[in-house]
């Protein structure tokens, strides 16, 4: 076993750093963002071979930021033999999603080590999958992970030269490139936003083809049997079945993202993102604690500063396709309107951006002699050491029993609209999707501000149930209920919750 040892041995510390992420933090409530519920919900359909236009969610144009009419196919698909497995059980989608954090791991520790020592690469994977927000998103059922670990596969597998054609090794080249686009389908099928890393890999290949003067594609006179080709087709194929197929996602579903693009202007759009993600790089360096600040600020501008560095390095005497992903992926996060998500959209960089910062510091000519590959993971278990605070709070705190669907006033709203009310009827809820999932009820939510959008929304959907949380704060159908206190009835409650029935007078 020593030679095995001896080979993988940066491997085999990463494993032992990494699994007890299968056991820490393990939530058994999930909180109200009900992005879960959807997700949940659809992986459901799937189990029971229904399309996910069935989950109950009603998707109100007026208010697009609450979540599309369907997500892609790919993560329910994922959840789905959980679900099948388990039904809907959060401790159980809490150790898989952890199980998908290790994978990560693993994956951009073998991406990093083409850049990296072993020491190195290490070190920064397990600085990415113990960072404390890291550990607080993968008790959250989402599709960030499973993403992340996809987008290092895609990568690893490009720099392993699965989109290289061989004439000789004609049929190991297209079985390669096959696999390729599998994966680039399934990233796309997670998340939408996947599609312009696949974007940025065509790109890529056929200007570095121009770049050394050969035709984008080879054999040029027989495109049909190209990698690229192939990985075209794998990618189209797969992208179909899973969320046409398999899912019975409807187009107009998917293009639902497209009204989140509606309303800020461009130029403003632009100016806060690029404010807001910077700033956001910089707190993921940066905790709050104040017995723990100066350390931190000391490390915010100094590994921002080297990131900058590693990024700089990379665009005069590299332009990898690691640069071309990271900065294909940043250009959408800069143009999309959303900036309510956290870090939860830059979760899937962060390895990059580690990476940048590895290289920054490995570049800098300090004038003394520095054993470079040692410091930098020194440095790197400095850094974690930093968050051990907020890490023993992240964990500890996942044991609590958050406000959300689990709650047992929440599970008695549920249980008392499924005994209590038809089947078909249609509820107005602050978390429509959760609703849909618990009570098996339709839902929607209005535009939380407009008073005009809410009473246009009433009139077109039509509720004969309205429910109200005392800790979600909804103004508009608070203030709708005063107003038209005569049309509607208050015939249920407890101490959360209130449910209203339509006056049939």
């Amino acid at each position: 076993m020593h030679p095995f040892i001896q080979k993988h041995r940066g491997g085999l510390i990463l494993l032992v750093f990494l699994l007890p992420l299968c056991f820490a933090g393990i939530r058994t409530h999930h909180d109200w963002g009900d992005d879960f519920a959807q997700y949940i919900n659809q992986a459901k359909c799937i189990t029971q071979g229904e399309p996910v236009s069935h989950t109950g969610y009603l998707y109100n144009p007026h208010n697009p930021m609450l979540g599309p009419a369907a997500y892609p196919g790919g993560f329910p698909l994922l959840l789905s033999p959980v679900y099948a497995l388990f039904g809907n059980n959060i401790v159980a989608f809490n150790v898989y999603l952890s199980l998908w954090l290790i994978l990560a791991g693993f994956i951009w520790y073998m991406v990093l080590r083409r850049y990296h020592s072993e020491w190195v690469s290490v070190a920064l994977s397990v600085l990415w999958c113990w960072h404390p927000w890291v550990l607080e998103y993968k008790t959250e059922v989402m599709a960030e992970i499973p993403f992340t670990a996809l987008l290092g596969l895609l990568i690893l597998l490009y720099k392993r030269g699965f989109m290289r054609y061989d004439e000789e090794k004609r049929r190991e080249s297209l079985l390669k490139a096959l696999t390729l686009g599998i994966v680039a389908g399934l990233l796309v099928a997670v998340r939408l936003n996947g599609i312009v890393i696949v974007v940025a890999l065509y790109a890529f290949e056929v200007w570095q083809n121009i770049w050394h003067l050969k035709p984008p594609f080879e054999p040029k006179n027989k495109l049909y049997t190209s990698a690229a080709t192939a990985l075209i087709t794998a990618f189209i194929v797969c992208f179909v079945l899973i969320d046409y197929l398999i899912s019975g996602i409807r187009t107009n579903d998917l293009l639902t993202y497209g009204s989140n693009f509606n309303g800020e202007p461009f130029l403003v759009r632009i100016r806060e993102n690029l404010g807001y993600y910077t700033a956001l790089v910089q707190d993921f360096f940066q905790r709050s604690k104040p017995e723990w600040k100066l350390f931190p600020l000391i490390t915010q501008a100094f590994l921002l500063a080297l990131a900058c560095v590693g990024i700089i390095k990379d665009v005069v005497l590299k332009r990898s396709f690691l640069l071309w992903a990271f900065t294909a992926y940043m250009a959408l996060l800069i143009v999309y309107p959303y900036r309510g998500g956290g870090l939860r959209f830059l979760l899937p960089v962060l390895p990059i951006i580690l990476h940048y910062a590895a290289q920054g510091f490995k570049s800098i000519h300090w004038g003394f002699a520095l054993p470079v590959k040692t410091t930098t993971a020194v440095l790197s278990i400095i850094i974690l050491l930093q968050f051990l605070p907020e890490q023993y709070l992240a964990i500890k705190n996942a044991k609590n029993n958050f406000a959300g669907p689990q709650q047992p006033e929440s599970m008695e709203a549920f249980a008392h609209i499924k005994a209590n009310t038809p089947a078909n009827t249609v509820f107005l809820f602050k978390k429509p999707r959760a609703l849909a999932l618990y009570a098996e009820r339709k839902a929607f939510a209005t535009y939380p501000v407009d008073t005009v959008l809410f009473l246009q929304d009433i009139k077109t959907f039509n509720p004969s149930y309205i429910l109200t949380h005392a800790d979600l704060q909804d103004v508009a159908t608070q203030n709708y209920l005063i107003a038209h206190q005569h049309q509607w009835d208050s015939i249920w409650g407890n101490n959360k919750f209130t449910l209203y029935a339509k006056n049939p007078r």
